[in-house]
């Protein structure tokens, strides 16, 4: 059995307060204000408790609907340099380094390394004595544990084919699963019976793709837990990644 270890909850820590204004002698934020509407409508609703089409979702959707309480309820996704196509070909260009990494039979093939980190490519900013890139948040885990580590990692990096034993991007699999939950999510939103699941709160879209693709990405991961068997997985995650878009 796997030992999922979530470090640390970043999706929890919301950022600092920017607009700040005095009210009856008291300073207080729009974020902080945002924060209040927030956790009121998780409790209103009980967001945290709900489940669509089996699966959970909130955790999914929390931080984009903070977003949009602190631009008075206004949902603005967060700017890019990048032109749609363009990052509709730099995904294929990840998806086809992802294909290299996971040729054969991806995870599966390495039963010795036993210990999963799932992380971004993002965070390989340290190069090893070989010229290799090394994932910064996780020098503790290769000093104990170096050659039973494998890496399973998006690679929001852009990087090329590592050709590293310890290191597999699954973009093809994550990539094939979020545009599949996209175009399901758009055909469930508009069946009858189907629409506003949740009310006029939330994009009836937007909740069933995050359900479809929440249960795809766990069918994978269960698929290669059940055959490999890893002995522990960590997760490293950090507040500037969003989801993928």
């Amino acid at each position: 059995m796997a030992t999922y270890i979530h470090w640390p909850k970043y999706h929890q820590a919301l950022v600092a307060p920017s607009h700040v204004r005095s009210e009856q002698g008291l300073v207080v934020s729009d974020h902080d204000e945002a924060l209040e509407r927030l956790l009121s409508l998780e409790q209103s609703e009980g967001l945290w408790n709900r489940r669509l089409l089996g699966q959970e979702i909130w955790p999914m959707l929390r931080l984009s609907r903070y977003l949009q309480e602190t631009n008075d309820g206004v949902f603005r996704p967060p700017p890019t340099s990048e032109a749609a196509p363009q990052r509709t070909l730099q995904n294929i260009r990840n998806m086809l380094v992802s294909a290299q990494h996971l040729l054969g039979a991806g995870p599966i093939a390495q039963p010795k390394r036993d210990i999963w980190v799932l992380s971004w490519s993002k965070y390989r900013r340290g190069v090893d004595n070989r010229g290799g890139r090394q994932c910064v948040f996780a020098e503790g885990l290769r000093e104990q544990l170096g050659s039973r580590l494998l890496f399973l990692e998006i690679n929001n990096g852009n990087l090329p084919h590592q050709k590293r034993e310890d290191l597999g991007f699954v973009d093809l699999p994550q990539r094939m699963s979020l545009w599949t939950a996209r175009a399901g999510g758009e055909l469930l939103a508009h069946l009858p019976g189907m629409t506003k699941p949740w009310g006029d709160e939330f994009s009836s879209s937007l909740l069933y793709e995050r359900a479809l693709y929440t249960g795809l990405m766990r069918a994978q991961a269960r698929r290669w837990i059940e055959k490999a068997r890893p002995l522990a997985v960590f997760v490293i995650y950090g507040s500037g990644n969003q989801f993928s878009r």
